[in-house]
């Protein structure tokens, strides 16, 4: 789409974003049909569209209505459309909201002017391209789509009563002079109140609360078994809640690799806030180190890329799981049997999926193939470590993801491993190899599940725990080898919808995937920091995200499939057929703009049901243009014409024409002098 299109769509959305959520504050409604307003086209066909997005909605329009939409812009030639389809941007609306940042509260510390954010925002890159890490082969091939979400910031200020109410509830959690945890739910009660309040719009809160003299910092204690990596900041679990918090006042936190590696996160990576304030400097330093924060919040989750390419978002989605034993089906576990409900517990308000599981047991002892996957999948590695004057040596034995992709895709290849759709429901293979032995077994030595993008593996052992290259706070992060419940979540979200892990962000300068661990302590099954199940919203989002962005690339791709040949004649299309048929080919290519500004404008409210209707119907809208384009095909024909020009040109273009004729003349010659040669020669 061309430049002065996305920008009329962006000053549009974002413009009736804000004043849609100050009429619906102010208890007024807009009193008109909203497709109608915001994608202009007539309410008759908008309806029509989301009764049915199979459907030709276009017998719906009137001729008056035709009318008015061929007379709302001038006619593009072929080339201005193919530069219009070339890019497609949609708005994702962030509001930064200060918690405790006036001297009405009580933390009078700093007193932030909110204008300060502009200098720094309008520097800052607002517009993020969505890169798919993976291509349908699962090969390692990243791409950048022509699909961009662009980023529009709004700051305002909380509410005196919302800071005093989060003190509050922080304080009787603070009861230790050592290490304190307060739980995230204390916090995110009151910030999830004050979100259902304010709107819709993606929301950073800054939590400047007032620094009670104790060290504490946030945890959930769902599961007490499992070593939990405390942090100061969490984001909202589920669909909906679409908000983010970081609490300035927590202790200093520091995660990530133990020796080497990128994504580190330490105490610099959070906005500091000095406990004496100068107010030119440090209101500048402050306000810089809040943007960038927010900044890089965005691009984690509300910008993450893509695992592969998807296609529409099913109704249902099937589990179909599959374990593999090393000893009879029958016989006991030595723990506890893999409890496959509750892999279904974080799906379970998945917005407009239905999730079930269909379970089977298998035992390598009566399957050989599952046997001759795993032998021929096994790989070690060596590795040695130098104790005062001794060296140790060590071996290990780990599962090797792309042998296992390759030989469950041979040996086992009966349809199960292959992530089918029938109808309307998405089938997932799930293999999980559960070996009785009292040893540490993992894939590429560090994972307990791998994701393709057909099916997931996952292999659990009965060592209890294993250490691992991570650390958070200085302890050493485990994993559990008896449990991989949460590492099977994490790979059914990359197989069955596209999610990346967390900590992955697309850096569009370098061209790369970076690795960033800030927001991987919680409310996600990805990395070593994470020990619960529950999945943020912005997975939730993602997910659905992914689903379309998926679809506007493969429909942007074909509008340039159906077009590029009529922008490489040298002729006019329109010449080749009859003026309905003209009319026609414009009217639906305005009616598909019209349809993807409404993509755009429902994307940025995270409607994706009625975005995907109208892409869906977009379709239908570009078959009638291909048979247009393949009528006008059959009408032309190839045609050979001298070129203009000097004297010149013409006399070497006649001499190539001569030379052209000698040729067969002198063949012809010389085939009757060899000819007349053989009768002289026969008498």
């Amino acid at each position: 789409m061309s430049l002065l299109f996305q920008e009329k769509i962006v000053t549009f959305v974002f413009g009736t974003l804000i004043f849609a959520s100050c009429l619906i504050q102010t208890g007024y409604s807009l009193g008109y049909n909203d497709h109608e307003i915001m994608t202009f086209l007539p309410s008759a066909m908008s309806s029509a569209i989301l009764a049915d997005p199979t459907a030709d909605p276009l017998p719906t329009l009137s001729e008056m209505q035709r009318k008015q939409l061929m007379q709302k812009a001038k006619i593009p030639s072929i080339d201005e459309i193919l530069a219009e389809a070339s890019t497609f941007d949609f708005v994702v609306p962030v509001e930064i909201r200060l918690v405790g940042f006036d001297k009405s509260t009580k933390n009078p510390l700093i007193d932030l002017d909110i204008n300060l954010f502009d200098a720094f925002l309008v520097h800052l890159d607002s517009r993020f391209p969505v890169a798919v890490r993976r291509t349908e082969d699962d090969q390692e091939n990243s791409q950048q789509l022509p699909i961009y979400r662009r980023v529009i910031y709004r700051i305002q200020k909380a509410s005196a009563e919302l800071t005093n109410r989060l003190v509050d509830a922080r304080e009787p959690h603070l009861t230790s002079v050592f290490m304190n945890t307060v739980p995230y739910s204390a916090i995110d009660t009151i910030i999830s109140e004050d979100f259902a309040d304010s709107g819709t719009m993606n929301t950073i809160y800054f939590l400047n609360l007032d620094r009670p003299g104790r060290n504490f910092l946030y945890g959930d204690s769902s599961d007490p078994a499992k070593a939990q990596c405390l942090s100061g900041i969490h984001m909202g679990s589920g669909d909906g809640a679409r908000f983010m918090w970081v609490d300035l006042s927590a202790t200093q936190v520091s995660y990530g690799p133990t020796l080497m590696g990128e994504g580190g996160v330490s105490h610099r990576d959070f906005p500091q806030i000095p406990l004496t304030i100068r107010q030119d400097r440090d209101e500048d330093q402050v306000a810089l180190e809040l943007t960038s924060f927010a900044h890089e919040t965005v691009r984690l989750l509300l910008s993450p890329p893509m695992e592969f390419l998807q296609k529409p978002l099913p109704p249902r989605v099937v589990i179909k799981l599959i374990v593999i034993h090393d000893h009879a089906v029958d016989e006991e576990e030595v723990f506890s049997r893999f409890n496959e409900s509750k892999l279904l517990e974080p799906f379970q308000n998945f917005r407009g999926v239905e999730f079930s599981v269909v379970r089977s047991d298998v035992s390598m002892l009566d399957n050989n193939l599952f046997a001759s996957v795993i032998s021929n999948s096994m790989t070690t590695f060596s590795s040695a470590s130098q104790v005062g004057s001794s060296i140790s040596a060590r071996v290990e034995h780990f599962l090797d993801s792309t042998k296992l992709e390759h030989w469950l895709k041979v040996l086992v290849d009966d349809g199960a491993t292959t992530s089918a759709g029938r109808g309307d429901t998405k089938v997932v293979p799930v293999y999980l190899f559960d070996f009785s032995h009292d040893e540490v077994l993992l894939i590429d030595r560090h994972q307990q599940a791998a994701a393709f993008p057909n099916f997931v593996v996952g292999v659990q052992t009965t060592f209890e725990k294993f250490t691992t290259r991570y650390h958070c706070n200085g302890v050493t992060t485990r994993i559990y080898p008896r449990d991989a419940l949460q590492a099977l979540v994490g790979g059914i979200l990359q197989t069955a919808f596209g999610v990346s892990p967390t900590e992955l962000v697309w850096d569009s300068a370098r061209q790369r995937f970076r690795t960033n661990w800030l927001w991987s302590t919680g409310g996600t099954p990805f990395g070593p920091f994470s020990t619960d199940n529950s999945l943020s919203f912005s997975i939730h989002d993602t997910a659905h995200t992914n689903a379309l962005v998926s679809s506007l690339h493969y429909l942007l791709t074909d509008i340039h499939r159906v077009l590029s040949p009529l922008s490489k004649g040298t002729f006019d299309f329109r010449t080749l057929l009859d003026a309905k048929s003209v009319e026609e080919f414009y009217l639906r290519w305005k009616i598909i703009e019209l349809k993807l500004s409404g993509v755009a404008y429902f994307m940025s409210l995270h409607n994706y049901n009625s975005a995907g209707a109208y892409i869906l119907n977009s379709k239908t809208d570009l078959g009638v243009i291909d048979n247009i384009v393949s009528m006008a095909m059959k009408n032309s024909r190839a045609s050979l014409r001298c070129a203009e020009g000097d004297g010149q040109a013409d006399e070497s273009h006649g001499l190539g024409i001569l030379y052209m004729l000698l040729g067969p003349v002198l063949t012809i010659s010389l085939a009757l002098i060899a000819f007349v040669r053989a009768k002289i020669f026969q008498k």
